[in-house]
């Protein structure tokens, strides 16, 4: 039933509310007054056709909206359909002068079809000489349906139509995604197993660039410490102060001046000491091989090679765009398993469709001896 119409900048109407209660109400005047114009707005909001010279000068758009008392039909419709729906049915319309046409349901942007759908259980227009719902055949059935108490079973079979569409659209999204990620796997899998040779996660190749720099000039480095270890030898600096310690400890007690440049000649000399020590423990008996430093030296190249490959800057881009390639190969393995579970429910979904459709069919047919 409708409430309330609501009509807005159209033709010569400003804008007016029109209320109704429940009875029967009679809208009268006298020809010219404006009487059509309220039955072209509510075929407006019943998915018409719009008129686009029919807006009103006073904005750039008009706007009819209608009221209607909802029931448990019009419920399950807006369920079905995915439109919310919190007691009351509300209907609206825009026209814009630029010729465009905005349908709402509940404040839900729908197709015209949708509201054309709507408005077929909520307003019946008769005129002298047609009646425009007795055309439509989803009216028909829904009229047969209601004489030959199938409604419900009618009701709850799109439901699970609906719903069987719905999932029938998401299996097809799904298999366009797999079947996009399908044409790169191969080359992903390619660039996986590409860096899955350099071992990343057990290899840090900054160290190993250091270990190849130290192995290619081994001998000048095991020379220069060499040559720092001498310091020990005979007549090198540290037997010079040996024999300078000895002498400042001999005259410092005539020389008190001579005392504190022994004890600075004494730490030198433990200072020295020590980097010998240190230097003489650098010195690397062993060099790498020839083969070895090959085997080094090829698997850095191939590191730098893929750095620049795949524009990273370093190991840790490296890692992490290794991590992205194997989500990749996951989502496909996740997407061919979900369609797989996804065809199932569908199964399912058509099995039991075809027996509501069954039983759907045979009430009819029982009931349609009673209705014709």
């Amino acid at each position: 039933m409708l409430r309330q119409l609501t009509i807005q900048n159209f033709a010569i109407i400003e804008h007016v509310e029109l209320s109704f209660q429940s009875g029967f109400s009679v809208i009268t005047g006298e020809t010219g007054s404006g009487k059509s114009m309220l039955l072209d707005a509510l075929h407006l909001i019943l998915g018409e056709r719009a008129d686009f010279n029919i807006i009103g000068p006073l904005a750039n758009k008009a706007i009819v909206e209608g009221k209607f008392k909802s029931n448990a039909d019009i419920r399950t419709w807006l369920s079905v359909h995915e439109i919310d729906e919190d007691g009351e049915l509300i209907v609206r319309r825009e026209i814009t002068k630029e010729g465009k046409s905005r349908a709402f349901i509940n404040d839900t942007p729908v197709t015209l079809n949708l509201q054309r759908e709507l408005a077929i259980k909520l307003v019946h227009i008769h005129s002298q000489f047609n009646t425009i719902e007795l055309k439509d055949k989803r009216f028909q059935l829904e009229l047969f349906d209601h004489l030959a108490e199938t409604t419900a079973l009618a009701l709850s079979f799109q439901k699970k139509f609906s719903s069987f569409q719905h999932e029938k659209n998401k299996l097809n999204s799904l298999k366009d995604s797999f079947n996009e990620a399908e044409k790169s796997i191969d080359y992903t899998l390619y660039l996986k197993e590409e860096l899955s040779k350099l071992n990343l996660s057990s290899i840090n190749f900054q160290d190993l660039e250091k270990e190849l720099r130290r192995a290619e000039n081994q001998s000048g480095l095991n020379e220069c410490y060499a040559g720092i270890a001498a310091i020990e030898e005979e007549g090198s600096v540290l037997d010079i102060l040996k024999r300078l310690s000895s002498s400042t400890d001999k005259w410092s007690t005539v020389d008190e001046g001579l005392k504190e440049l022994g004890d600075r000649i004494s730490s030198v000399r433990l200072e020295l000491k020590d980097i010998s020590s240190i230097a003489n423990d650098s010195i690397s008996e062993s060099e790498l091989s020839v083969s070895a430093m090959n085997e080094l030296t090829q698997k850095i190249d191939e590191y730098n090679r893929l750095l620049n490959k795949h524009k990273c800057k370093d190991q840790e881009e490296l890692v992490h765009y290794y991590h992205e390639l194997s989500k990749e190969t996951l989502n496909i393995e996740q997407l061919k398993e979900q369609i797989v579970q996804l065809e199932q429910v569908i199964f399912s979904q058509e099995k039991l469709l075809m027996e509501l459709a069954k039983t759907l069919h045979d009430a009819r047919q029982k009931q349609s001896e009673k209705v014709i």
